[in-house]
C-alpha cells in the first residue's frame, strides 16, 4: 500500500486461480505510509463496479491486512470503511502486529468481528 492507492488489476482480468496467484506473487510493496481510508474509497468506487468485473450474484469481500502503523488520513478511516460497508462490501480486517489497534480493526470491519491472534515464526 502507498500514500496513493491504485487499482493494480480489475476483478475481470484473470480467469483462473493460477493466473491470479502468479500476478499477486509478482507484486511488490511500494513502501511509504499507508492510506487505508483512500483504499476503502478505491474499493468502493473503482474495484467493485460492473466495468471492472463486479457481479451482482457474487459477494463483495475486501480483506484489509495492516498493522495500522504510519496510516495517513486516519481521521477518515472509520468514515470511509463505514461507507464501503454500506455499499455492500463485507470487510475483514487483519492486524499484523501486537501494535495494531484492535478497537480500530473492529471499527473498520464488518460484524461479527472475531479476534484471532496469529504468531508467525520466520
Amino acid at each position: 500500500m502507498s500514500e496513493t492507492p491504485e487499482l493494480l488489476f480489475p476483478l475481470n482480468r484473470y480467469t483462473t486461480a493460477n493466473e491470479l496467484k502468479s500476478e499477486i506473487l509478482r507484486l511488490s510493496l511500494p513502501g511509504g505510509q499507508a492510506n487505508i481510508a483512500e483504499a476503502f474509497k478505491l474499493i468502493r468506487t473503482d474495484l467493485f463496479i460492473g466495468q471492472n468485473g463486479d457481479r451482482s450474484d457474487a459477494r463483495n469481500i475486501a480483506v484489509i491486512v495492516t498493522d495500522l502503523k504510519d496510516t495517513i488520513d486516519n481521521d477518515r478511516l472509520v468514515f470511509e470503511a463505514a461507507k464501503t460497508r454500506a455499499a455492500g462490501v463485507e470487510v475483514f480486517a487483519i492486524g499484523l502486529s501486537d501494535s495494531a489497534n484492535e478497537g480500530q480493526l473492529r471499527q473498520i470491519s464488518s460484524p461479527p468481528q472475531v479476534r484471532v491472534k496469529l504468531v508467525m515464526f520466520l
